[in-house]
């Protein structure tokens, strides 16, 4: 399950598949709930990467479930703030709060568990435009961080957070530079799923910055990854691609494309994804 849980970090979502239904066979006619609890809690990441939140949903309790029974603490805590991911993917942010808020009081501060309870309760804030407890959040993720290793995949992924904070507060030049900081830890860590999300992410600011032609030029270059992503990563590209065409004047197309990532978010049942603030919304355009 280790090994599994190494590769979904990294955005492979078949090898880490693999792996996890070699540690399950592995369990065949045994009952150990710990080595269970893990193995759902794996399957939770990669049924939300691939955007299946249905999916996702049924493994986060039962990895609650199996937590309870072993008396694992902190995959209890894990559970529960897988949890509050998905209340926050679909809008129930009172739900999440609550969740995440009860994983970053009884987790390690510092932890993985601790620092993604924290972005996530971040991106509450940003979708509900308190700026500044967004920014005080994330401020206090990178003091934590200063102390420990700023590659582990849980600190890597809050940056995102942080381009979407500077981008809301205009501050453009500021988040195309930190989205190739971005870029950088991806490229050391080897995460490919957090390399074509800040890639993706960076067109959508170029936009911002009426870079339009590079914004073009970097989405048809992301076009080979989309086999490799998730259905939501699709909706965004495709969200992204509407503004860059209404920006050019081609706004057919660009209602076409905007339509279609909305059915895509509409059957994944992912609300937040129409909440995020870039790019902005083609009718401001």
């Amino acid at each position: 399950t280790c090994l599994a849980e190494t590769e979904a970090k990294r955005g492979l979502l078949r090898n880490a598949r693999r792996h996890v239904d070699i540690a399950k066979r592995g369990l065949s006619g045994f009952s150990n709930p710990w080595v269970e609890a893990l193995a759902e809690n794996v399957e939770f990441a990669i049924e939300t990467m691939r955007s299946d939140f249905g999916s996702a949903l049924k493994h986060a309790r039962k990895c609650l479930e199996l937590a309870d029974q072993a008396g694992a603490a902190n995959i209890h805590v894990s559970a529960l703030g897988n949890l509050g991911n998905l209340s926050f993917l679909a809008s129930q942010l009172d739900e999440a709060t609550n969740c995440l808020s009860r994983v970053s009081a009884a987790a390690r501060k510092g932890s993985d568990n601790w620092v993604g309870a924290v972005d996530t309760l971040a991106r509450i804030y940003l979708a509900q435009g308190h700026l500044a407890d967004c920014a005080k959040l994330l401020d206090e993720i990178d003091d934590v961080a200063a102390l420990n290793d700023r590659s582990r995949y849980a600190y890597r992924h809050t940056q995102l957070t942080r381009v979407h904070l500077l981008a809301r507060l205009d501050k453009l030049d500021d988040a195309l530079r930190h989205t190739d900081f971005i870029l950088t830890l991806a490229n050391r860590s080897g995460d490919h799923l957090l390399n074509d999300l800040a890639l993706l992410t960076k067109a959508e600011l170029l936009q911002q910055a009426q870079r339009t032609p590079e914004s073009v030029s970097l989405l048809r270059a992301l076009v080979s990854a989309i086999p490799d992503q998730s259905p939501d990563y699709f909706a965004q590209y495709e969200r992204t691609l509407a503004c860059a065409m209404a920006r050019s004047g081609e706004l057919e197309l660009a209602e076409q494309h905007r339509k279609r990532a909305e059915r895509i978010y509409a059957g994944l049942g992912h609300q937040a994804g129409q909440l995020d603030q870039i790019p902005r919304q083609i009718d401001d355009l």
